[in-house]
């Protein structure tokens, strides 16, 4: 089966609204961008271009890597914190929000502890917003970076057994880990106290599996997510002490000789030490902790990229097979597009199938690809000259396969 390699989403605001297709080509590009994780290099593809961190709720890991991704591509960037913005003077999340789009930026990273609040700002805005947790609801770069760690691991996700321990209930990471894992073909194993992983999750979540017995959570498992006990999002006490949950719920050197040799253990952060997990585990060879912190960076150098650049199609009128249409293209999007945008080419003149279009000089002028569109090229001899041709110049052709005498 052909790969998709398109992606449309301006915004990335919750796993919920990715396919899979679109989740594994966002990994083939993180994929491309781990070389440049080493110390001193970086690239260019978002040279001019300035992201805004809007971290309303704290942060250390997510903001910085963010941060660490949005430079590696080239770009500028600006970090608010709530301290720093006019939302505590009064200010409407989205009157901050326009009034930072008004000054020129790209993208806008947030953080917010509203669930949905993310997802309203891309509705509103013409530029990225990218949801960098909203709440109790979701944290989707988190769950990629998770998921992108175990097919690394693993060389694949599907068939994958996962157990996800601790605190399920108030746990954006949690649902989101659910949604990605699930969408991959992944098993997923919800464990913990009841009261932190009740039986009505399966409402929520028919296809997971819900255990309150560690020991039948662990030992035949792939990978143990380990999470944290969300104090700030509790109203009331789910379980006697810290101490209590420890006991029945930690994992310690003991507990992980139950999982099998080449089970993994992972924590998205911050780490409580000695609660849900010992240091001589979280430290130890299962552990893939610092592993995610580091593919958490390529990852999201890939949303970053994906979400603001756009790939255009030559079918305009007139259509782009030549110098000057391409180059007005360009300046028309450089003054006024909100995202990169990068141009394609048509194969043939005027989209006809007849006869090729100056590949060669149309590459000189800024076309990353040319294409048939979705007309296709029906002559098997203007098309395999075509590639020799395009061959040449280093030049990716974007094929519709499509034969209209088999329509």
């Amino acid at each position: 089966m052909a790969q998709q390699d398109t992606w449309t989403k301006k915004d990335l605001t919750g796993i919920e609204e990715l396919s899979r297709p679109e989740i594994e080509r966002l990994f083939r590009q993180a994929d491309q961008f781990l070389p440049a994780l080493a110390p001193g290099k970086g690239l260019d593809l978002m040279k001019g271009r300035t992201v805004v961190n809007l971290f309303l709720e704290p942060s250390t890991r997510t903001r910085t890597a963010f941060e660490i991704s949005a430079k590696k591509l080239g770009a500028e960037v600006v970090s608010i914190n709530t301290t720093a913005s006019s939302l505590v003077k009064g200010e409407t999340l989205r009157d901050t929000a326009e009034n930072i789009r008004a000054m020129g930026v790209d993208a806008i990273v947030m953080r917010h502890s509203s669930a949905g609040s993310a997802r309203y700002l891309g509705s509103v805005l013409d530029i990225s917003v990218v949801n960098a947790g909203d709440g109790a609801h979701e944290h989707p770069t988190q769950a990629l970076l998770d998921a992108f760690t175990l097919r690394q691991r693993f060389g694949k996700v599907e068939g994958l057994k996962v157990t996800i321990l601790g605190d399920i209930l108030f746990s954006r990471v949690a649902r989101s880990n659910i949604l990605c894992l699930s969408k991959l073909g992944a098993q997923v194993t919800l464990a913990g106290p009841a009261t932190l992983v009740p039986a009505t999750l399966k409402e929520a979540f028919p296809q997971v599996r819900i255990v309150h017995d560690l020991k039948e959570a662990l030992k035949d498992c792939d990978a143990v997510m380990l999470l944290r006990i969300q104090h700030e999002r509790q109203t009331t006490t789910h379980f006697p002490s810290l101490g209590e949950y420890t006991s029945q719920f930690g994992l310690n050197a003991e507990r992980a000789a139950w999982l099998k040799p080449e089970a993994i253990v992972m924590h998205p952060g911050p780490i409580n030490r000695g609660v849900e997990v010992e240091s001589e585990v979280a430290d130890g060879p299962r552990s893939v902790i610092l592993e995610q912190v580091r593919n958490g960076v390529a990852v999201r150098m890939a949303v970053l990229h994906l979400c603001t650049t756009v790939v255009t199609m030559p079918d305009s009128l007139p259509a782009a097979d030549n110098v000057g249409t391409i180059q007005l293209l360009r300046e028309i999007c450089s003054r006024d597009a909100a995202v990169r945008v990068l141009p394609t080419g048509t194969l043939t003149k005027g989209h006809e199938g007849k006869a090729l279009a100056p590949l060669g000089t149309m590459k000189k002028a800024g076309v990353v690809a040319v294409t048939d569109t979705t007309s296709g090229v029906q002559n098997n001899e203007i098309m395999r000259r075509a590639l020799e041709y395009a061959a040449m110049f280093d030049l990716v052709v974007l094929d519709h396969c499509q034969d209209s005498s088999m329509t």
